[in-house]
């Protein structure tokens, strides 16, 4: 049965031990026929705390 997975990885050092062993991972699971995404937090603008209710009412 085809599953869905998702890798969440957090690490700032591209190449480094975390992401090769997330990049394994991902290759072993494709080969089966699963369908991987793999989402690099790190590289993302995430937002830390609470966010104003003037600034969420913008949106």
């Amino acid at each position: 049965m085809k599953k869905n997975i998702l890798v969440i990885t957090g690490s700032p050092r591209v190449g480094g031990n975390s992401d090769l062993m997330a990049d394994a991972f991902v290759k072993g699971t494709k080969a089966p026929g699963h369908e991987v995404v793999k989402y690099e937090a790190d590289r993302k603008n995430i937002r830390r705390g609470a966010i104003p209710a003037t600034l969420a009412s913008a949106k």
